[in-house]
């Protein structure tokens, strides 16, 4: 079936079931969980810093550091930031997120 068709791709949800944190629907849990993983990776690049390394796939391919990959998937973005009670601590959790990916 071609893309202009029309068919829509369905998300396996008892897949990220299976994953070790659950699956988030609320957006206050959004919130929260987005803000563990900065926290993570706030620690993983101080680990970084201190330790005088450009980045983490430096220290992973020295054998001083393992680390596993944070994944982290938003489904209805649009319909999280339209949330008034946590659109801006969302927002900046998100731009946090992204500039620290950058930067490890």
């Amino acid at each position: 079936m071609k893309p202009e068709e029309g068919q829509e791709e369905e998300i396996d949800y008892d897949y990220f079931r299976s994953v070790q944190i659950p699956l988030a629907t609320e957006p206050t849990t959004i919130l929260a969980r987005l803000e563990e993983i900065q926290q993570e990776m706030y620690r993983r690049n101080k680990w970084r810093a201190v330790r005088g390394y450009e980045n983490l796939q430096e220290a992973h391919d020295k054998g001083d550091y393992t680390y596993s990959y944070e994944i982290v998937v938003l489904d209805e973005l649009a319909d999280l930031m339209l949330q008034r009670a946590t659109r801006e601590a969302t927002e900046k959790a998100i731009q946090a997120i992204a500039q620290m990916g950058r930067a490890s």
